[in-house]
């Protein structure tokens, strides 16, 4: 009777065991698989951008022109990749300046925040958060993306930037930006 009740213990103990470490590997999937995905996505990617057809028409439906209160809003922007002989052998990666400017030089009642750019060519599309933002001047500002891919030189993109005024989220385009080459 003893050595039943221990076997038993033993049998109980083995499965509590085996449960545990069941959960611990589960947990430990649900940890590691996120990032095995995204270091995979990342790599097919190929530097951060990809072939996305619809993301890239309804990035293409935005204005060119944005109202917003007193301000006309517009969307410049200067594309381009760096060939000086300090650079990569092939050209550095696409670098995007996008300036928002109100074109009546009338200054913004509030701060504009510029979160993130799109340069879409074709059907593939480049999404960046900018790196560096200025306020130029009281009706402009300047945000900058670096580290894209190398399109180009000498061929067209849209340019979309997205930003939040008032509260507000917003995008605006730019179609038709070259992608300059420096020398």
């Amino acid at each position: 009777m003893h050595s039943k009740k221990v076997r038993i213990l033993n049998e109980n103990l083995y499965l509590q065991r085996m449960k545990t470490q069941i959960i611990n590997r589960f947990v430990l999937l649900l940890i590691i698989l996120p990032t095995l995905l995204w270091s995979c996505e990342r790599e097919d990617d190929d530097n951060f951008y990809q072939n996305a057809p619809t993301m890239a028409a309804e990035l293409r439906l935005n204005s060119d022109t944005l109202w917003l209160g007193e301000n006309t809003v517009t969307l410049n922007t200067y594309v381009y990749r760096d060939f000086m002989p300090i650079a990569e052998e092939n050209g550095s990666p696409l670098i995007s300046v996008c300036i928002l400017a109100d074109i009546n030089n009338l200054p913004f009642l509030e701060p504009v925040v510029m979160l993130k750019q799109f340069v879409i060519y074709d059907d593939l599309v480049w999404s960046s958060e900018f790196e560096q933002i200025t306020e130029t001047t009281p009706f402009a500002y300047n945000g900058v993306s670096r580290g894209g891919p190398k399109w180009g030189p000498d061929i067209s993109v849209d340019v979309v930037c997205e930003f939040s005024y008032q509260g507000a989220l917003y995008r605006i385009i730019a179609r038709d930006q070259v992608v300059h080459r420096t020398s």
